[in-house]
């Protein structure tokens, strides 16, 4: 196999790594969100759900770092 298909194999692989990461991240926010939801729905706030919500905020940043990682590999 030529280096150039080594170099695109290579590319592909990462940018498959990348997307499958970003949808692995969106699902545990929709998940953690609907769950911080229905706990506050019954019991309100609490420690717990606030530690859930700042989860949940490193997670939407891991996901715009995943995102903002996806775009410059595109260029």
């Amino acid at each position: 196999m030529s280096q150039g298909h080594l170099h695109a194999n290579s590319r592909l692989l990462q940018n498959l790594h990348i997307y499958i990461n970003e949808d692995r991240v969106f699902g545990s926010i929709s998940r953690l969100t609907k769950e911080v939801e229905k706990i506050e729905l019954f019991s309100g706030p609490s420690l717990h759900t606030i530690k859930m919500r700042n989860e949940i905020a490193r997670l939407e940043d891991k996901l715009a770092y995943c995102r903002n990682l996806a775009s410059l590999r595109r260029k």
